[in-house]
Formats: C-alpha cells, sequence, structure tokens
C-alpha cells in the first residue's frame, strides 16, 4: 500500500468502505489532491452508493452534485439548509440582499457639508483616497481566501475581516455620495 499514490490510496480506502453493508458514510475532502480519472472514479463510485453521504467539501462542483441538504458553519452557528447547493446560494443571495437593504433603510449619520467649496474638495479627495486604499485592502484579502482556499478556520477568519472592511468600504462610499451632491 505504500507504494500507491494518494489517489489510489483514497480509492482503495473507499472500496474497501463500499464492499461493506455500510449504511453511512463520512467523507472529509473526498477530491482533495486527486487526478482527474481518480476524482471521476470517485464520483461515479459515490454516485452508485444507496447509503447516506456526510461530507465536507470546498469543491462547489462536488457540493452541488451530491448534496440535498447543506450545513454552513459560521460565527459559531449552523444554517441547515434542505436543498441543493445552487437553492443554497439563491437563498444565501436573498439574505444578503435583505439585510443590505434593511441596512439602507435605517437612518444615516450625513456627513457634515464643508461650507466652503475648497473644503469639499479636500475632504471629497480624502474620501476617494479611503476608498481606493479600503478596495486595495479587500483585493488582497480575496487573494488570501484563494491562498488558503482548503483551509476552513482560516477562510472562517478572512470571512469576519472581509465583513468588517466591507461595511468600512459602504461607509467610505456613503460619505463619498453625501460629499459629491
Amino acid at each position: 500500500m505504500g507504494t500507491l499514490s494518494g489517489g489510489e490510496q483514497s480509492r482503495l480506502r473507499l472500496c474497501m468502505l463500499m464492499k461493506d453493508d455500510i449504511s453511512l458514510l463520512v467523507l472529509d475532502e473526498p477530491t482533495n489532491h486527486l487526478d482527474i480519472a481518480s476524482r471521476e472514479w470517485i464520483e461515479q463510485a459515490i454516485s452508485e452508493y444507496g447509503g447516506t453521504l456526510l461530507f465536507v467539501s470546498h469543491d462547489r462542483w462536488f457540493v452541488d452534485r451530491f448534496a440535498d441538504r447543506i450545513w454552513e458553519l459560521h460565527d459559531g452557528t449552523v444554517t441547515d439548509f434542505q436543498g441543493d447547493y445552487q437553492s443554497y446560494q439563491t437563498y444565501k443571495s436573498r439574505r444578503t440582499d435583505i439585510t443590505r437593504a434593511a441596512k439602507r433603510k435605517e437612518p444615516k449619520e450625513k456627513a457634515p457639508r464643508p461650507s466652503r467649496p475648497a473644503d469639499r474638495s479636500k475632504q471629497l479627495a480624502k474620501a476617494e483616497r479611503e476608498i481606493e486604499k479600503l478596495e486595495g485592502e479587500l483585493a488582497c484579502l480575496e487573494a488570501r481566501e484563494q491562498e488558503n482556499a482548503t483551509d476552513y478556520q482560516k477562510l472562517m477568519e478572512l470571512a469576519e475581516e472581509r465583513a468588517a472592511l466591507q461595511e468600512k468600504l459602504d461607509e467610505a462610499y456613503d460619505r463619498w455620495a453625501a460629499l459629491s451632491e
């Protein structure tokens, strides 16, 4: 067994499990580090499996193909969604839109309008620099998320950073818009 590749070892383990009459398979990142042939083989074997499958995966295609119930862990809470991955993405998008709409309806403090045009143009330039800086930080954060795509813990930390950064960016845009009027 020591001479087998990682994909071959994964296939062998799955074969050993599937030869028994097991009603529940628990898989952790089943498609990680596999070549295309190994991925296709595992996907075929799983699609023929008649029992219950519980898996953790960041492979969106795999999740979309096999999940009919999603458990998302975020900020110490579990969201339980009955349905496939695409339906869950639609649900999350709608939930985000509703939250954003509710925030927009909340009365916000307006940025004080400077009395002199010179002050206004300085504040406008400052707001634009802040927006540029925050957008750069957001781009760096996205790169870090890509680098850590398989590290769930790190992704959770980065998601919190992203939410805080996005909130600051939204506030900066609001200030800019108030100054631009």
